[in-house]
């Protein structure tokens, strides 16, 4: 199933899969700061600042 993450350039299936492990769920990773994505879901600050952008636009 599609998922707001296969909008996000450099995400695909390992990434999605580790960040939902680490995280827990979609809201959980909708809810974290951009450190904690670059912190402790591993992800290079490009990447996780715009998917810290698009969940921040799709709030508004």
């Amino acid at each position: 199933t599609k998922s707001f993450l296969d909008d996000i350039s450099g995400i695909g299936s390992v990434r999605k899969k580790k960040l939902m492990e680490t995280f827990g769920s979609m809201d959980k990773i909708s809810k974290a700061s951009l450190n904690d994505l670059v912190n402790i879901g591993k992800l290079p600050k490009n990447i996780a600042e715009e998917l810290h952008t698009k969940f921040a636009e799709s709030r508004t």
